[in-house]
């Protein structure tokens, strides 16, 4: 009974000591690894329905896709991030309105980091959140508008180059994206862009 009465005692020291080395390394990472945040804003041409006849959302619908993101360096030239993104379409003609939210988790790997222009592979995770509204949607069973609008997951992977815009603290990310999921941006394919910010 001594003994399990001398563990209650120095549990909470012990406990505060696994605390503190823990907020060491976590505070080592962040003071000697890479780290970027990188924004995104695509304002979709219409002129792309025609050439990807995957679109769910041709027409004169004013698209927009927008995202932000953190990242820190784990090993050398492998980024793990956090993705928030955003894609919402209107058509004003007809009332129409597409709206997602896509949390979600991606790594990043970078080829030729040290040159101007290098090559970016990403392979992410998301959760799909959807809100949209049509011409006739009351004239569907509440059932299926609900099935379609439940929370998804889905994944997505894309390639591309990282351009250095300013001592490689400013690069411009510029790819194509895939996912098998047609709702991923409108599009199996989806060109994309983002600019990025690099610390420590």
């Amino acid at each position: 009974m001594k003994i399990f009465g001398y563990f209650i005692i120095f549990l909470p020291f012990l406990l505060n000591q696994q605390n503190v080395h823990a907020q060491n390394i976590f505070a080592k990472i962040l003071n000697e690894n890479s780290q970027f945040v990188g924004i995104q804003f695509n304002p979709y041409i219409n002129s792309l329905d025609r050439l990807w006849q995957t679109s769910y959302y041709p027409g004169k619908s004013k698209i927009k896709v927008y995202a932000i993101r953190y990242g820190i360096e784990v090993p050398k030239n492998l980024f793990l991030a956090v993705d928030l993104s955003f894609y919402n379409s209107k058509n004003k003609a007809n009332s129409e309105y597409y709206f997602e939210f896509k949390p979600g988790i991606l790594g990043r790997y970078i080829f030729f980091s040290k040159k101007n222009v290098s090559i970016i592979t990403e392979l992410g995770g998301y959760y799909r959140f959807i809100s949209f509204d049509f011409p006739g949607i009351n004239n569907y069973p509440p059932d299926v508008i609900k099935g379609l609008k439940k929370p998804k997951p889905g994944w997505y992977t894309s390639a591309g180059m990282g351009i250095n815009l300013y001592k490689k603290k400013v690069t411009l990310d510029l790819m194509v994206k895939y996912s098998p999921d047609i709702w991923f941006e409108g599009y199996h394919f989806a060109p994309t862009y983002k600019l990025n910010y690099h610390f420590k």
